[in-house]
């Protein structure tokens, strides 16, 4: 090869090598980029230090030729709903216009912004009267705001603090049920109050510490469910062997109590129970695992119910 060709083969390996880092670099920094951005959503509010500055917008006593600073609103209340809160503060006579700010501390360093603004999501407003809803919020997180009033370019000093939940806490899933079939357990309840989803657990007895855990898993072999609004089939079970399930409600973050737990056994010679798949349902699947499955124990003992809790604790075995 002569100089020439060598040194043209040389140049193509560093041009194709400075191609590929460049590749590199920008997969990298987008993986990180919306790492950034799950992270910042999911990350919550962090508390004010304090409460938003008071730039006095109007006289205070009235001086002349400037309005009189319009009285501060008072009873300053907030109630979570579903990405939403709704905030309430006493009328004043002949005052119509208000303002809300809102902690943003998810920008560094953290400060007030009047609503609406765009954070890491959009944060909307509606005002009625002497009320209004904050919209775009995350269920499960708590957001502080302060309101005051304004009146002919005067504003008022701030309110009290309102920090409150976005998000209705689910009530507890009641009449818990189940119906057991041919190596499944169907279980139903009644529907809860403000939930958007459901949590099941299993008493896991084939473990060295048993415990409670929450549906699909794998111990000594899969279990599975697929849920319908307020039931769900547990599958994967030993005919002859008895599970005990308890169920809790969830509206994003924020989660009920869990409800009493009932003891079943499936059974070979119970109908086979079919499995509830609705249109537009996700249906959970297990975590993979390189986990061996171990030869089947033979059948545990009844757990030892605790009558005064309700639940088993964390020493009672049930398969």
């Amino acid at each position: 090869m002569n100089p020439q060709s060598r040194t043209r083969t040389a140049l193509n390996a560093l041009l194709w090598m400075a191609g590929a880092i460049a590749l590199l670099a920008i997969c990298y920094a987008l993986i990180t980029s919306d790492r950034a951005v799950v992270a910042q959503e999911a990350a919550p509010t962090p508390a004010p230090s304090g409460p938003p500055p008071d730039d006095a917008g109007g006289a205070v006593g009235g001086a002349s030729g400037q309005s009189a600073r319009p009285a501060a609103p008072t009873n300053f209340t907030g109630v979570g709903g579903n990405g939403t809160i709704t905030l309430d503060w006493d009328a004043t006579p002949d005052i119509t216009e208000f303002e809300v700010v809102q902690w943003d501390g998810h920008v560094s360093p953290g400060r007030w912004r009047k609503l609406p603004f765009n954070s890491n999501r959009s944060f909307a407003i509606t005002f009625d009267g002497s009320s209004a809803v904050v919209s775009g919020l995350q269920n499960g997180v708590k957001y502080t705001h302060y309101v005051r009033s304004k009146k002919d370019g005067a504003t008022s000093a701030w309110s009290a603090r309102a920090s409150t939940f976005a998000g209705a806490l689910p009530s507890v899933p009641a009449n818990l049920r189940s119906t057991e079939g041919s190596e499944n357990i169907r279980l139903d309840w009644d529907d809860s109050a403000n939930a958007l989803e459901y949590e099941v657990q299993q008493w896991d007895g084939h473990v060295n510490r048993p415990a409670w855990r929450t549906l699909p898993f794998r111990s000594n072999r899969g279990f599975t469910i697929n849920f319908t609004n307020s039931s769900a089939v547990v599958e994967g079970l030993i005919n002859g062997v008895s599970y005990a399930h308890r169920v809790r409600a969830k509206n994003g973050n924020l989660l009920s109590a869990w409800s009493d737990y009932v003891t079943t056994t499936p059974s070979a010679a119970a109908a086979p129970t079919s499995t509830p798949k609705p249109p537009n349902t996700p249906t959970l699947t297990p975590t993979s695992t390189n986990t061996p499955t171990p030869t089947i124990t033979p059948t545990p003992k009844q757990p030892i119910l605790s009558v005064s809790s309700g639940n088993p604790s964390l020493n009672q075995r049930v398969a």
